[in-house]
């Protein structure tokens, strides 16, 4: 019969043992996520998408069109949806202008905080509706909005950032949860196991099974050849920033009393850090390039320790007449 120590011993055991071992669960999880990230953001970048950024049901998500890309053609090297690709090259481009327009405002003099704060929360609020299903076609983002300079009042904006400024979405913070993609989860099981043919892996936990995944991802990778999909996320990178640029262009004009020349000075910054960013991208396509041949052993005078040129052929001697 079990006495009352003895049970405590075990209580005790189980309550130092038991948050240890789900903090290596959630370690395992975690680590997985951070590899399927990994390669598919080399994948999305191998399509000319820069500065990726998933959430973690993001990252799900993308396995999930990955899997299922692998499953509909084997053959076919394509490692995420182009329509996700580039939804997050137009989100990138948004925030990216979103930001320049954050930091520029912050070093202007005299920033009036609240008007701050109203732009930044009506960026956020508009790109959350470019994005919702009603709206997020592919007109909307490949297809930029009509940009008008000619606007004679421009607003004054802020000092926070997107994120500090409610920029970003509100349920971002649950959608980076694990926990809360099951049906991901369950999509990622079901495919691995018909590509893989091991039912095994429907009775693995959520680490395993991310473990399989990335094991069997990995296997089936293969150095992707070049081809111009690039040219498309670069783009809707392009369309993102200007939509972007729209949205602060049309709040500044609509806003009374704000300085024009603030206005100026914002817009003037945000086509200046657009070509500052086209410029990175060029420069980082020439880098790619960019090809170092070796030089060729007569040029470089390098010689084989055991063997040797062979001699030069004579030159026929020619009898020339000479007057002397």
């Amino acid at each position: 019969m079990i006495t009352v120590n003895e049970m405590s011993k075990t209580y005790q055991y189980r309550k130092v043992i038991k948050p240890q071992l789900e903090r290596k669960r959630r370690a395992r999880i975690n680590k997985c996520l951070d590899d399927l990230k990994e390669l598919l953001v080399e994948c999305m970048q191998q399509n000319g998408q820069s500065n990726v950024k998933l959430e973690k049901a993001d990252i799900l998500e993308v396995t999930v069109q990955h899997l299922r890309k692998l499953k509909s053609d084997p053959q076919q090297q394509i490692a995420c949806n182009n329509h996700i690709v580039n939804k997050q090259s137009f989100r990138n481009g948004y925030i990216q202008a979103a930001n320049e327009v954050s930091h520029c405002l912050a070093s202007l003099p005299k920033i009036d905080i609240t008007f701050g704060t109203k732009l930044m929360t009506h960026l956020g609020l508009r790109l959350n509706q470019l994005e919702s299903a009603e709206e997020m076609t592919p007109t909307s983002i490949n297809t930029p909005l009509t940009l008008d300079c000619s606007i004679t009042q421009f607003s004054r904006p802020i000092l926070h950032s997107p994120v500090s400024s409610g920029y970003a979405s509100d349920n971002d913070s649950l959608r980076s949860s694990p926990s809360f993609c099951p049906s991901a989860q369950d999509s990622i099981k079901r495919l691995v196991v018909e590509l893989q043919g091991d039912e095994n892996i429907l009775r693995m936990d959520k680490a395993e099974m991310l473990e399989s995944t990335i094991i069997f991802l990995r296997s089936r990778k293969i150095k992707p050849t070049k081809c111009s999909s690039h040219v498309a996320p670069v783009n809707t990178f392009r369309n993102g920033y200007i939509n972007a640029v729209n949205e602060v262009s049309r709040l500044l004009a609509s806003t009374p009393g704000v300085s024009v020349d603030m206005g100026k000075s914002v817009m003037t910054h945000l086509g200046r850090s657009y070509n500052r960013l086209q410029q990175e991208y060029h420069h980082q396509q020439k880098e790619m390039l960019t090809i170092q041949c070796p030089h060729s052993p007569a040029s470089s005078g390098y010689h084989s320790d055991n063997t040797q040129s062979p001699p030069a052929t004579p030159t026929p001697a020619f009898k020339l007449w000479r007057p002397w």
